[in-house]
């Protein structure tokens, strides 16, 4: 008996029905669809205002037209970079605002057949820029309501900085911010229990 599925899909019979395991580039019900899909989709390296992400295809992305990446701000309006070379496997996306939830999807459009792609949900975090702007950061005269943050500037140091504080564990919906200056060197947070970073504006 001959198989019902296409492009070497495998053909599982049971109970008067079957189904059909499509090889890869191909879907539905006798694979008959072919179809460009992103496989995996990495978004990695969250820094304070950039991501970096990467990708990659199945074997049919030689059908593939270009590339289109739309990202933004979870609940807000989004960016979209569309027709991006179909070569490209990664892109870093910078200008991001810290301590933002930003869904990223990558898109591929081919000149026939289906498409499908694939999205992630990332947080920009800054806890990896402290170093880079101040060093010997410390926290002292903790209290359950108040801490004191004291920083020493670098030649990084921008003149004006905020001290970027939240709940342990860290939960972007309760990340708050205060303004500081180069040459203050410290300042008392009150009303809050608080683990401390510093981040530039």
């Amino acid at each position: 008996m001959s198989s019902p599925c296409q492009h070497g899909g495998t053909c599982t019979r049971k109970s008067g029905d079957f189904k059909c395991t499509c090889t890869e580039g191909y879907i539905g019900k006798f694979c008959e669809n072919e179809v460009t899909q992103v496989l995996n989709l990495w978004c990695s390296e969250a820094r304070c205002r950039d991501v970096h992400v990467t990708w990659n295809l199945n074997h049919a992305s030689d059908l593939l037209r270009g590339i289109n990446v739309h990202y933004g701000i979870l609940g807000d309006n989004e960016t979209i970079m569309d027709g991006l070379p179909s070569g490209m496997s990664d892109i870093r996306l910078t200008d991001l605002l810290p301590f933002r939830q930003y869904m990223i999807s990558v898109i591929p459009t081919a000149y026939s057949g289906t498409t499908q792609g694939a999205s992630c949900l990332v947080s920009t975090t800054c806890f990896s820029e402290c170093s880079r702007i101040a060093s010997n950061l410390f926290t002292n005269d903790t209290t359950r309501n108040s801490t004191t943050v004291h920083w020493s500037p670098t030649q990084k140091t921008p003149e004006q900085f905020k001290i970027v504080f939240h709940t342990l564990p860290y939960d972007p919906d309760h990340a708050w911010s205060e303004p500081a200056s180069k040459n203050a060197n410290q300042l008392t947070i009150t009303g809050k229990a608080v683990h401390s970073d510093i981040t530039s504006v």
